[in-house]
């Protein structure tokens, strides 16, 4: 199921989203700058704005999620521009000609004008709806992966409200602003329909998590005819097919230095203890004493081999060479299996096929 995130969206110690008076020349008014210097200093905020360097650890674990089967974007109006965009017919957004979206991207305003298509695979379309149309549209455009939810702190508010959001991920930074546009007000008690989780950060800032239980994804039936031949009775009528991911050292992997090694590490195990957190990854770990060492690890993802397969490529491991995988199939006797930590449906219930 396409999930409604929210991910590295910053708030003050005092919850502000953003300072006062926001304007062209200062888009989160006040605080400046201030809450998004943790992502600024992160090897993910090098990339984004040309600089090839960054630190890493936690902060660059949680600020890569931010594309991660990301295929819609909704922001709010104020997000887009300056206040008073609306007239000027020229105004493209704050990112130039490549916008760092490259997704279909919705503003919710009560000005729409015709949509914008822009380099990198940006097009910006303008909404005046409800959260729920609104969700409904983005999900639509983004082929079942999931939605982000881009801010500000009102738009991201009123979904909390309705109760749009699977999972929300906040910096909580250590300022106080006093004053802007605050994110929690009118959400008291939010935190009982949510698995909340605080991930401290050396640079000071906390990454707090909320994840709600997905909703039961339909399993897959498959019934077919038995043919004309018996079954063989020790072949089970009905099978758990799980999606399995092999991990594999491919032999033309980097040669690292033990330090560029755990650094890499710490980032593979972050992201998927973040898979695990959304409820994707089930069951994780490494092999031992197995006769090809070439083989490292193995997963069973709740969701169909494609999503695996591109969950798999964000891996930094998977994207730095160090690693490989295989995805596949695994059949087994239905009902042999469980998975009591899981929040959602592992595999697909289905007949043995007869061919």
């Amino acid at each position: 199921m396409s999930l409604a995130r929210v991910q590295n969206f910053s708030i003050s110690l005092d919850g502000f989203g953003t300072g006062e008076p926001q304007s062209l020349e200062a888009p989160f008014g006040h605080a400046g700058d201030r809450l998004h210097e943790w992502m600024f200093a992160t090897r993910f905020g090098g990339e984004m704005f040309g600089r090839p360097s960054g630190s890493r650890g936690v902060d660059e674990a949680f600020a890569r999620q931010f594309d991660v089967g990301i295929g819609a974007e909704i922001m709010g109006a104020n997000k887009f521009g300056p206040p008073g965009w609306h007239e000027d017919p020229e105004w493209k957004g704050w990112w130039g000609s490549n916008p760092p979206f490259h997704t279909p991207t919705f503003v919710l305003t009560h000005h729409p004008r015709p949509s914008i298509e822009m380099e990198g695979g940006t097009t910006f379309h303008f909404l005046d709806a409800s959260p729920a149309e609104a969700l409904e549209a983005a999900r639509e455009a983004a082929g079942g992966q999931d939605v982000r939810l881009g801010g500000g702190a009102t738009m991201i508010r009123d979904f909390l409200a309705a109760g749009l959001v699977d999972h929300l991920h906040v910096v909580v930074v250590p300022i106080l602003l006093g004053r802007g546009v605050r994110l929690w007000d009118g959400l008291e008690g939010l935190e009982k329909d949510y698995a909340v989780e605080a991930t401290s950060s050396p640079t000071g800032v906390t990454h707090v998590t909320f994840t709600r239980a997905a909703d039961s994804i339909a399993s897959i039936e498959l019934d077919r005819e038995v043919g004309a031949m018996p079954r063989d009775p020790n072949i089970p009528d009905a099978f758990d097919v799980y999606t399995v991911v092999v991990l594999r050292r491919p032999d033309d992997a980097p040669e690292m230095s033990d330090e560029e090694l755990d650094v890499l590490q710490s980032r593979h195990l972050a992201y998927r203890a973040e898979l695990a957190r959304r409820g994707v990854l089930v069951a994780n770990g490494p092999f031992d004493q197995q006769n090809d060492p070439s083989y490292r690890g193995m997963s069973i993802f709740a969701c169909d081999p494609a999503e695996a397969a591109r969950l798999s490529e964000g891996d930094p491991s998977v994207v730095a060479g160090r690693l490989a995988y295989d995805v596949m199939e695994w059949w087994v006797r239905g009902g042999a299996l469980t998975f009591p930590l899981a929040d959602r449906p592992v595999g697909d219930r289905r007949s043995m096929p007869d061919d």
